[in-house]
């Protein structure tokens, strides 16, 4: 048996249920539509950060080397600076530079210092070096001179070779001393 219906329910209260629940779905289509839009926000943003999260690391990375590099280079600036002295002393610069001919089978032939140049922060000055020995001896002297407590670059070089493979050079150094200011003390680049 069925039981029997109490109240009204018509065709008016159909159409009001069946319009609720429409209305209902397309509420809920719109919210849904809404976040979906907002996700999709969401999706470009973090798609953005991790690519400036991934700039940041290729920054830190370059930072990294940078500073490794610029260590490297301060280490390497504080060996040259250690390596000009407070004053010429060509004498001592002299004595070393034997040293190092003797050792490479070198024999120098001459020696003529220049004149002091004065320059911003330090002075310089030419030694002109006639020397004789085998090439390879030369060369084994022109790299030992990279070695040397005292820095000295070679500005001119000419290498004239004999009959019986012996060779006769002339080079001319530079050495340098940092410059003393008018109170006494060195001064600094």
């Amino acid at each position: 048996m069925r039981p029997k219906a109490t109240g009204r329910f018509g065709k008016v209260d159909a159409m009001c249920a069946a319009g609720v629940v429409l209305i209902t779905f397309v509420t809920f289509l719109g919210v849904c539509r809404a976040q979906s839009r907002q996700l999709v926000h969401v999706v470009r943003q973090t798609h953005d950060l991790s690519a400036q999260v991934a700039d940041v690391h290729r920054g830190r990375a370059a930072l990294e080397q940078a500073q490794e590099r610029l260590e490297t280079v301060q280490a390497e600036l504080a060996l040259v600076h250690r390596r000009i002295p407070d004053d010429l002393d060509t004498e001592g610069f002299l004595k070393d530079l034997n040293g190092v001919a003797a050792r490479n089978k070198v024999v120098i032939v001459k020696v003529r210092p220049g004149e002091v140049t004065e320059r911003d922060s330090y002075c310089d000055a030419p030694v002109a070096v006639e020397a004789t020995a085998r090439f390879r001896d030369f060369y084994s002297f022109i790299n030992a001179l990279r070695d040397m407590p005292r820095l000295a670059t070679v500005e001119d070089i000419d290498v004239r070779a004999d009959r019986d493979g012996l060779c006769h050079v002339s080079l001319t150094l530079k050495i340098y001393s940092y410059k003393e200011t008018d109170d006494g003390r060195q001064e600094e680049e």
